[in-house]
Formats: structure tokens, C-alpha cells, sequence
């Protein structure tokens, strides 16, 4: 096997976040072992005849997902990257939507949202099928028919066997780091006990402000490094 195609979603590079990272970097690691990846946004036109494996990424995005597995006929794999967010759309995501999302069970929430993306343009809607399918349907047919899954963690994996009642193969790949940036030279730097970092995207569902107000009038000093995520601009000010 010597070429992979990976297919993400559409803002991946528009809208940088950890999975951008994730892609970029095991794209670089396959290279080392003479495997080359291509990078396609959901929405683009593939050759599928140049590629022996499809790799997906964000399983919460089903439907950048299912067109290409029908018109492929590939064997394909999923780094799920899959993240929960019914407690925070339930308890904390504000205005009308966090309304809506907090009487929605985790499925329906997620529908909901892929959905609202499409419509007011901030999304591609790839795989019409979704619409039908609904969103748990549409996971549960691309979990069952994956080769593999490539979960970040083991609690990543109990999560999605929880939620989707998956038993098939899957082997955890943990997130790596990149010697390029943490590359101390030689140099150890001593770690300072009264300094917090916390790297991400600023958003609700990472918890800066709380994070923030723990922090208050405490000895630590905090550094947050990370820009806000579009629809976040209201918590990014708070």
C-alpha cells in the first residue's frame, strides 16, 4: 500500500483546530515509512483509482464521509476524533440554539447542528443521504463498515462503543508531539510550579473561563494560547 487519500472536513484549513494539526502530522509520519497521503477537503473531486485506502477524520461529520465510501468502494479507515457535547450543549451553550440543543438527545443535537451549518453556508452538505439517515444511523453504517478505527485514547474508544454499541477492530493511536516545536536543544527547561498553559481554540466547550475565574486571585499565572472558533466570538469577549 503506497497511496492513502485523506478526506476531512471542508473548513479544516480555514478553520484550524486540533484535527488540523492531527491530519497534517500523520500525513508526515506515513511519509517516513514511504506511504504518501494526499489531503482532500470533503467537497473536492477524487481520483479513487489512485488510492488504496480512504482515511476519514471527525466522526461527528458523517456526511463528509458517505458519498465518498459509496463511489469509492475502497477500504477505509476512521480517526473519529469524537467528542461528546451533549453536557455542554445541555448545561452551558447559550441564546435560542443552546435552547434547542439542550431538549436533544446527543444525536439529534449533532443532526441538528451539521444541518444548521449547511443551511446558512458556513458548511458543505456532501452526502445528501445524511438527511434521511439521520445522524446516529450515519455513524453506525461508517463505524460498521470501517476496516479500522484509529481512536486518539482508550476512553475515546469506550465513548463511541457506548454511544454506538461498535465491537469492531480498532487500535489506539495517541496523539503525538512535534519535535520541531518542543525540541529543547539539548537544553532542559526547569518547569516553573506556578505557570498554567492551556493550548486550544478558545470555545465553550474548552472551558477557558472557567478555567479563568479558578485561576483568580491564586498565585498561578495562566497563559492561553489558541484563537477563538467563529461562532465563539461572544464567549472570546466574555
Amino acid at each position: 500500500m503506497n497511496r492513502v487519500a485523506f478526506i476531512t472536513r471542508s473548513t479544516l484549513a480555514t478553520v484550524p483546530g486540533g484535527d488540523t494539526v492531527q491530519v497534517m502530522e500523520t500525513a508526515k509520519g506515513l511519509a517516513r515509512y514511504g506511504i504518501h497521503a494526499d489531503i482532500f477537503p470533503a467537497d473536492a473531486r477524487i481520483d479513487y483509482a489512485l488510492y488504496d485506502l480512504l482515511h476519514f477524520f471527525n466522526i461527528n461529520r458523517p456526511a463528509d464521509m458517505l458519498v465518498h465510501i459509496r463511489r469509492a468502494g475502497k477500504p477505509y479507515v476512521v480517526s473519529p476524533v469524537y467528542i461528546n457535547y451533549s453536557g455542554y450543549d445541555r448545561y452551558f451553550r447559550k441564546g435560542a440554539g443552546g435552547w434547542l440543543l439542550s431538549k436533544l438527545d446527543n444525536h439529534h443535537a449533532e443532526y441538528t447542528k451539521n444541518i444548521a451549518r449547511w443551511l446558512r453556508g458556513a458548511d458543505k452538505l456532501v452526502s445528501k443521504e445524511y438527511i434521511w439517515k439521520g445522524h446516529r444511523g450515519s455513524v453506525k453504517e461508517i463505524l460498521r463498515n470501517a476496516s479500522m478505527l484509529l481512536p486518539n485514547s482508550l476512553s475515546e474508544m469506550e465513548r463511541i462503543g457506548g454511544d454506538f454499541s461498535f465491537s469492531g477492530s480498532w487500535c489506539v493511536v495517541p496523539n503525538g508531539v512535534d519535535e520541531d516545536v518542543f525540541d529543547e536543544d539539548g537544553h532542559p527547561v526547569q518547569k516553573d510550579p506556578l505557570m498554567v498553559v492551556c493550548a486550544a481554540r478558545i470555545e465553550g466547550i474548552k472551558n477557558q473561563l472557567h478555567l479563568i475565574r479558578a485561576l483568580n486571585d491564586t498565585p498561578y499565572q495562566l497563559f492561553l494560547i489558541g484563537a477563538h472558533a467563529p461562532n465563539q466570538r461572544g464567549y472570546y469577549r466574555e
